[in-house]
């Protein structure tokens, strides 16, 4: 049957003499052949040759990118393939689309060579060394004035201080995607399309330099790549420089966010190679490694099945360790990725929503992978006649599936404290000056003062309300002599006793007084003799008595798996342990952590938030229940920190993750 290919593809002479590049400009897709096939394709553009002509590899290469013409017979395959490559919702969705997707604007390529002349002034010797020049010199100025620069961002959050800085984010943008146009443009490599993307639901610009593999050229490809980032760090120069001129203190705030933070970030983004941004297209040509990714995948993939099956296929190409570094590691940067985002939307957003998101991927980067691998494993032709090897395989998946429906883990870990079984929190009721601070560990006795606050002023206040309602006393009595309204003294002479009242309330909360004796613990070292407290901030806790009890700290999850009476072990972080058993469950969750010791937030285990209305209050992100247990040997009454062991029934891993679908489908849905 005689084959042609279509008349629409074009060669390109590739980076390397003995390559050419095929452009398929319907998908906008590019191909590198080598010379001898470039030239049998270049005969098949314009004359049909014979299918037994063809090389059988090559033949399927032409079938499966849908390189030949619908005159070669080809129509019925080409039917085929574009219907099995319809994607349903469901593949949609677990193959991550919802993650990145955009909107194509075509433009005219003339608008870019407007600004060509800049880029052969921006290359020239003289700027860049001006460049350099003055960026020292603002760095210089910025340094003997760095309080006054990091010291600027408190009033960014205002709706003056957002506006100022969204205009400046959407032009620093908006010249990164210029730049890579203009600098195609330049090198003769022409770009139609610009448009907006949605990454991770965040709306970005992009540029279609897709034609860029026209160019044989690596060294102007990579300075195509890097015009972005370029034009960014030269608009981060310009901020810096206003910066320094402007005296509009919200406009300093958003010029100082997008000559810092904001522009390191967009590097850290653009420049990293593990995803298909300006630092990939960098990599590959620096390498000289075309198609980078799809090659190291396909590379990594069968080194994977051959350490696990050793089905003795021939590697894709020749196995280098630059392919297998990419490859591992840009699929450990996807693994931490995709979970840092579900982290993100389980803590601060939609935690039914994060599940979902960290099962589809499961699905579509674990669990699909696997089921195609295996297929593949037992189709292959050395396992045809091979039955002992397919029941390994076989048994060899049997043995990890048991793994999730095999009860296992009778221990639950959570963290506890060891603390007396009375015990108050201290707080101060009063803002003001510390006049006296207790120190940790101090034993203390009935009537000792453990806080006192500064009350010079009040009592000055006091005393002036006194000598106020003395007067207003003596007045009232003498209204009739000296003809006053009674009524509106005796109205003020109210409003001056109450207000004795009160400030004579406050002076009684300037002072905490112990009930009876005990012992400090847990005090905090930031507070001292003459600094300021604000009313309602913990500065530790006291204890009294010699009876001790352990407080551990479970989630709803593990708290179905703790029954009254349980053999408790805790371990201090000294090593030493303590047994015990459950004395009390709470019933409903707590809404703060009191014990500092074990919330995240100071180094923690039980992760935790500060309020923000309260910051000295620590809210666990998760349900979190007390649970109290009871010694079962005499000990030091003390404040100790560790963990909690609870003897359990042993639970599978289907088991633990059906509780907890059920517990956060109940929480989210408010049953």
């Amino acid at each position: 049957m005689p084959m042609q290919i279509r008349k629409d593809i074009v060669f390109y002479q590739g980076a390397e003499d003995d390559f050419w590049t095929l452009h398929d400009l319907k998908r906008n897709v590019f191909y590198q052949v080598t010379q001898p096939v470039s030239l049998l394709l270049k005969k098949m553009q314009s004359t049909a040759i014979d299918q037994k002509d063809i090389p059988e590899d090559l033949l399927d290469f032409l079938k499966e990118n849908e390189i030949l013409s619908l005159r070669s017979g080809n129509r019925d395959s080409l039917y085929s393939r574009c219907k099995s490559k319809k994607k349903s919702f469901l593949t949609w969705v677990s193959s991550s689309g919802y993650l990145f997707f955009k909107k194509s604007i075509a433009v005219n390529p003339q608008f870019f060579r407007v600004f060509q002349p800049f880029v052969g002034l921006f290359s020239k010797t003289p700027f860049l060394f001006f460049i350099v020049l003055l960026t020292c010199g603002l760095l210089y100025l910025t340094a003997r004035d760095v309080q006054s620069f990091f010291s600027v961002i408190s009033s960014v959050m205002t709706p003056i201080g957002l506006s100022y800085f969204f205009v400046l984010l959407v032009c620093g943008k908006f010249l990164h995607e210029l730049a890579h146009a203009v600098v195609a443009s330049y090198y003769g490599v022409p770009v139609t399309q610009v448009g907006v993307a949605l990454m991770v639901f965040i709306p970005i610009l992009y540029t279609d330099t897709t034609v860029a593999w026209r160019q044989s050229s690596r060294a102007k490809r990579i300075k195509i790549a890097l015009a972005g980032v370029t034009a960014e760090f030269l608009f981060a120069i310009v901020c810096l420089l206003a910066w320094h001129l402007t005296y509009d203190q919200v406009l300093k705030n958003a010029l100082f966010l997008m000559a810092t933070s904001t522009w390191v970030l967009s590097v850290l983004i653009n420049a990293n190679p593990l995803m298909k941004f300006d630092g990939y297209y960098v990599l590959s040509d620096a390498l000289k490694i075309d198609n980078l990714q799809s090659r190291s995948y396909a590379l990594g993939r069968w080194k994977l099945r051959e350490l696990i099956f050793n089905l003795q296929d021939i590697p894709p190409e020749p196995p280098r360790l630059s392919l297998y570094a990419y490859c591992y590691a840009a699929w450990l940067y996807r693994i931490v990725l995709v979970f840092s985002i579900a982290f993100m939307l389980y803590v601060f957003m939609f935690k039914l929503l994060a599940v979902a998101l960290v099962c589809l991927y499961i699905f579509q980067s674990v669990i699909r992978p696997i089921y195609n691998e295996v297929r593949y494993a037992m189709n292959h032709s050395s396992l045809h006649d091979n039955l002992s090897r397919k029941l390994g395989i076989l048994a060899f998946i049997a043995f990890f599936t048991g793994l999730l429906f095999i009860p296992w883990g009778g221990t639950v870990v959570v963290p506890a404290t060891h603390n007396a079984k009375e015990s108050v929190s201290l707080y101060a009721r009063v803002s003001g000056q510390i006049a006296y601070y207790p120190q940790q560990q101090q034993s203390f006795s009935e009537n000792d003062v453990l806080l006192a606050i500064n009350a010079d002023e009040r009592l000055q206040e006091l005393a002036m309300v006194h000598h106020e309602i003395e007067e207003l006393q003596l007045q009232y009595q003498l209204q009739g002599v000296l003809h006053i309204d009674g009524q509106s003294i005796e109205a003020k002479l109210v409003d001056a006793l109450a207000k004795k009242e009160a400030i004579e309330t406050e002076l009684q909360q300037s002072q905490l007084i112990a009930p009876s004796g005990g012992e400090i613990h847990g005090l905090r070292d930031d507070f001292g003799i003459g600094d300021w407290i604000q009313k309602g901030q913990k500065i530790g806790q006291v204890t009294f008595g010699d009876e001790s009890e352990i407080q551990a700290y479970i989630n709803e999850t593990d708290l179905q798996r703790i029954d009254l009476e349980s053999d408790v072990v805790f371990l201090t972080m000294q090593d030493k342990q303590l047994t015990g058993q459950v004395d009390q469950v709470d019933t409903s969750s707590i809404n703060y952590i009191e014990e500092p010791y074990v919330a995240s937030t100071y180094g923690g285990e039980l992760l935790t938030l500060q309020d923000e209305r309260m910051p000295d209050r620590l809210r666990p992100l998760e349900n979190t229940y007390r649970v109290t247990v009871k010694i079962m040997q005499s000990y030091p009454s003390r404040v100790d920190v560790g963990q909690a062991l609870f003897q359990t029934v042993p639970e599978s891993v289907i088991q633990r993750l059906y509780r907890g679908l059920i517990r956060l489908w109940r929480q989210e849905s408010s049953f």
